[in-house]
């Protein structure tokens, strides 16, 4: 079952006037104005704006592009992550992870996993700042599939070609929520009280427990029926 999301936010890190020709860009757009050979030179600012505009996009395949761009530009680059940053694209992120389209928030995911491993601890508290880490429990929560038929206990169907889709972008929302949980004090009780207490014993630790004991008690072989490094991620939280 799916839960309704918190309204968006208007947010936009861009003069308004600036929208009105966008939508007309396609991700193509910089190879198109910048051959190969001269992209290479143009400043990381400007591949920024253009890749944060398109992230801001009402087309669903030029964010979807936008955000798999990112994704890896952001990789094991610290100067891009910062970035980012302080041209305002952590909110957009952000704000996206609520999205309907896989295609866009599982790069969206990843991209706040990549921009959260290691580095600067005040990018992570720009997550936070963002409202990131409800909306990562959000994501969590309503991205499973529960059968409610005990009322005493929430289990989680996992249909292995859903998981397969939804799998990579919990993976990432649980592991940026670790990040965030062990840069410092306050981010650590930040996810406490955001995600783990409200949401994920509930709708991680309880079910899957479940199912773990479950399955050993009747002998089942092969790998665990529910997602795997999800549940190691939240249970590191707690650790």
């Amino acid at each position: 079952m799916l839960i309704g999301r918190p309204e968006r936010s208007s947010y936009r890190p861009f003069p308004e006037e600036i929208y009105s020709n966008f939508n007309t860009l396609s991700l193509n757009h910089l190879d198109d104005k910048y051959p190969r050979n001269e992209t290479a030179a143009m400043s990381d600012e400007t591949v920024l704006n253009q890749l944060i505009l398109q992230l801001d996009s009402s087309q669903v395949e030029l964010q979807a592009n936008a955000a798999r761009y990112l994704q890896h530009l952001v990789y094991k680059n610290p100067k891009i992550k910062e970035l980012l940053w302080t041209q305002g694209g952590i909110g957009v992120l952000v704000q996206l992870i609520y999205s309907e389209y896989h295609q866009i928030y599982t790069p969206v995911l990843e991209t706040l996993r990549n921009i959260s491993t290691g580095g600067n601890p005040m990018i992570k508290e720009e997550i936070a700042r963002s409202d990131g880490i409800r909306a990562l429990a959000w994501h969590i929560k309503t991205r499973q599939i529960y059968n409610n038929s005990n009322s005493n206990t929430i289990l989680v169907n996992y249909d292995r070609s859903v998981n397969s889709i939804v799998g990579p972008s919990l993976e990432a929302a649980s592991s940026v929520l670790l990040q965030l949980a062990i840069t410092n004090q306050e981010l650590k009780e930040r996810v406490l009280h955001e995600a783990l207490l409200p949401t994920l014993v509930t709708y991680v630790l309880q079910p899957f427990a479940t199912q773990a004991i479950i399955e050993c008690s009747e002998s089942l072989l092969g790998p665990p029926s529910f997602n795997l490094p999800l549940f190691c991620h939240i249970a590191s939280i707690v650790r």
